[in-house]
């Protein structure tokens, strides 16, 4: 059961954020790599800053409304579904700090994963 709301929860605001909001505030909600040839902490510092801006259509940087809009409105529709119990301020806090550590660690892997995909012998091609 917990499994289904959390999916359901990824969903409802993954469907606002990238999809609706992002449209209607023409934002890109893609993850741009910075690539290894910036250092590691500028690397880092760049995926945690990309929860809170993101790139518009015309290529300008902004405040990552449709992030948060989205995360927002998908918590407020995951009422319908969470018992009574589960409906408190600091439930709901839990779950936008949750959707904000799951950015954060999604942005991380998007930034990262190519470079240690490259680096460990696991993950490379076979050459003929």
């Amino acid at each position: 059961m917990r499994f289904g709301a959390a999916l359901a929860d990824f969903s409802t605001q993954n469907f606002f954020s990238a999809g609706l909001f992002a449209n209607i505030l023409r934002q890109d909600p893609r993850y741009f790599r910075m690539g290894p040839s910036a250092g590691i902490l500028k690397r880092v510092g760049y995926s945690i800053s990309r929860l809170v801006v993101a790139r518009q259509d015309s290529g300008a940087s902004a405040f990552n409304a449709s992030n948060f809009l989205g995360m927002s409105v998908g918590i407020a529709a995951s009422n319908a579904y969470y018992p009574s119990s589960s409906r408190t301020g600091t439930v709901m806090l839990g779950r936008l700090s949750t959707s904000l550590t799951g950015g954060v660690i999604g942005n991380l892997t998007s930034e990262f994963w190519p470079d240690i995909q490259r680096k460990l012998p696991l993950f490379r091609k076979k050459q003929n």
